[in-house]
């Protein structure tokens, strides 16, 4: 996990892709749930790495549009 969070707060640090697999939406009134699995790429000083994440989102409907209010992402090791 130093691992991953040393990588992000590289300067040269990148997002390149982010695909989204399993995805899976509830919504109840005005809160809904998403979780899925994230299939991330990025570059760090030249060098790219794909990394697999499992996420979870709550989202809440306030003032008619819908915000994130809370966000969990695991680390899926290889």
């Amino acid at each position: 996990m130093k691992a991953l969070i040393a990588k992000i707060q590289d300067p040269s640090f990148s997002y390149k892709k982010i695909d989204i697999a399993d995805l899976v939406i509830k919504v109840v009134g005005d809160m809904a749930l998403t979780r899925g699995i994230a299939t991330v790429t990025s570059k760090t000083s030249g060098v790219s790495a794909t990394d697999n994440f499992r996420f979870a989102r709550i989202w809440q409907r306030i003032g008619g549009k819908w915000q994130v209010t809370y966000f969990q992402a695991t680390h899926i090791e290889a």
